[in-house]
């Protein structure tokens, strides 16, 4: 038994209380030679798979660190770089990272929105574009700095933003609309057709699309 091995040789002092450690969180019921006490052999069977591979890992690391680098079969050049704890709290981290900027997306788009109701359109187009650098897989943040662009006659930029969001969001009607728009006004009539004509497959009473189709 590998626990036994361990005191036999005298050596690992620290690795056999980790051991035996181990074992009790396992097995509440296993007590040390020390305590005389009986072990059932089926829960201490259980219990040892557990610790012989804990054991196993051990003498891998440990015969890395002594210079043979052969371990599994396999040549290992770095120790411990792939430790569970630190994988999951970078994962954690890179997560709140995440959610924070997607919050601070959100306040900008919105700060954005209220530049539009009053009609400050080029503030508006700044708050959509911080909003963008900070999360930029928001399809509704291309779709208002269209919106913005279209009410400064900037219709490049409308159609550039416009196909952003629909390549993030097929279906994002507004999209389509603000697109043919552009289209429309920059005397592209096939493109802006197609694009209205899209609207009104799903919403054929939009009056907006049916008057500029007339």
């Amino acid at each position: 038994m590998a626990h036994a091995a361990l005191k036999a040789d005298g050596y690992f002092v620290d690795l056999i209380k980790h051991v035996e450690k181990r074992m009790k969180e396992l097995d509440p019921s296993f007590q040390t030679q020390a305590e005389k006490d009986y072990v059932d052999p089926v829960e201490e069977k259980a219990a040892m798979h557990d610790v012989t591979s804990f054991l196993t890992d051990m003498q891998d690391q440990d015969q890395a660190l002594r210079g043979n680098m052969a371990v599994g079969g396999k040549v290992h050049t770095k120790i411990f770089e792939d430790d569970p704890e630190s994988s999951n709290k970078n994962r954690a981290d890179q997560y709140a990272a995440n959610l924070e900027k997607k919050r601070l997306a959100e306040a900008e788009r919105y700060k954005g929105n209220d530049f539009m109701k009053g009609k400050e359109y080029n503030e508006a187009v700044t708050a959509y574009t911080r909003s963008i650098d900070l999360c930029g897989t928001d399809s509704a943040s291309y779709s208002n700095r269209a919106l913005a662009y279209l009410r400064l006659k900037n219709f490049g930029a409308v159609i550039e933003d416009a196909n952003k969001c629909l390549e993030l969001e097929p279906g994002f009607l507004k999209a389509f609309h603000r697109r043919g728009t552009a289209y429309l006004s920059t005397n592209k009539f096939e493109l802006a057709i197609k694009d209205f004509q899209t609207i009104l497959e799903v919403d054929e009473n939009n009056p907006d699309v049916n008057s500029k189709l007339k």
